[in-house]
């Protein structure tokens, strides 16, 4: 038995390559063999996915899913991989983390609703987002959409939600978003602000922060940062039952579930791939919808 591969499609440091670390502890431990991460971060995330697409189907390579390769890319150009007829998604390795609305600490404004007045009224309000076509993106997009301000107003892209978040303490934007593992420590350390929660119910990490859907905003529930695990499609059923198998027993063993705990306050789960399957069906068809609305779709 030779070592497990685990390709990530983003930098080392980054979220989805810490969650993907802890994760091949218990994975290891189960397995008895060497558990791998390669990073092929690019072309947000499609580099990686292209090669789990074409690897081997023998269960040694294996991806953690994200949003841009899977239910993002796709409607945006052309790639070298099928989502979903080239790959088996198996296991569900983080909770639903949603993305929080956010203003630096020390900034004036108070409350969402102020925002939505401020952006009423024509006032002056500079939006920080990742790359056009992220999941900050389109939410923003898609929020624009329902209050009928869509390309009124200015939106800064940034390389990453990082970048945003340090050009939003430093004064340079009003606002910005940023997934709930980034967003909680830096609220609780009194550096940002969090104004609201996409989706339709608050979350225990920031549990004085209304949701969208309080706010009047219905079907947010899908601006979400979530990882999987697949595999290339032609792996055999006996060893994609193997795999989610470890995975599911590593996603819901303690050190797991109190290290996804410690990054964002959620509790882990396990899904049937049936279930995945869906789900990341409906963010597809989610993302089509806001990405053919904004003219940004191929």
């Amino acid at each position: 038995k030779g070592p497990i591969t685990i390709l990530v499609g983003s930098t080392a440091g980054g979220g989805t390559d810490i969650m993907s670390r802890a994760l091949t502890e218990p994975m290891s431990e189960l397995m008895g063999v060497a558990v791998n991460i390669v990073n092929r971060e690019g072309a947000s995330g499609t580099i990686a996915a292209d090669e789990c697409a074409k690897a081997k189907p023998d269960g040694y390579t294996i991806i953690t899913g994200m949003p841009a390769p899977w239910y993002i890319k796709p409607h945006l150009s052309d790639l070298t991989y099928d989502p979903f007829k080239d790959f088996r998604n198996i296991s569900v390795i983080s909770p639903d983390e949603p993305l929080v609305i956010v203003v630096p600490a020390d900034s004036e404004i108070e409350s969402f609703e102020q925002v939505v007045q401020m952006m009423k009224d024509g006032d002056k309000v500079v939006w920080g987002t990742s790359n056009p076509g992220s999941v900050g993106n389109c939410g923003l997009s898609d929020l624009f959409i329902k209050m009928d301000i869509y390309g009124k107003f200015e939106m800064v892209p940034f390389a990453g939600a990082a970048d945003a978040l340090t050009s939003l303490i430093g004064g340079h934007i009003t606002i910005s978003t940023a997934d709930l593992a980034e967003a909680a420590p830096r609220v609780s350390n009194g550096t940002l602000k969090a104004l609201a929660v996409f989706g339709n119910e608050r979350c225990e990490a920031l549990p004085d922060v209304p949701c969208l859907k309080e706010l009047g905003f219905e079907d947010t529930d899908w601006v979400i940062a979530f990882k999987w695990v697949s595999v290339p499609a032609e792996t055999p059923d006996d060893i994609v039952d193997y795999l989610k198998a470890v995975i599911d027993a590593s996603v819901m063993s303690d050190s797991y579930k109190e290290f996804i705990k410690t990054q964002n306050g959620l509790d882990t789960y396990t899904m049937s791939e049936a279930d995945l399957d869906q789900k990341l069906k409906e963010c597809y068809d989610a993302y089509d919808k806001v990405l053919t609305a904004t003219g940004q779709h191929k």
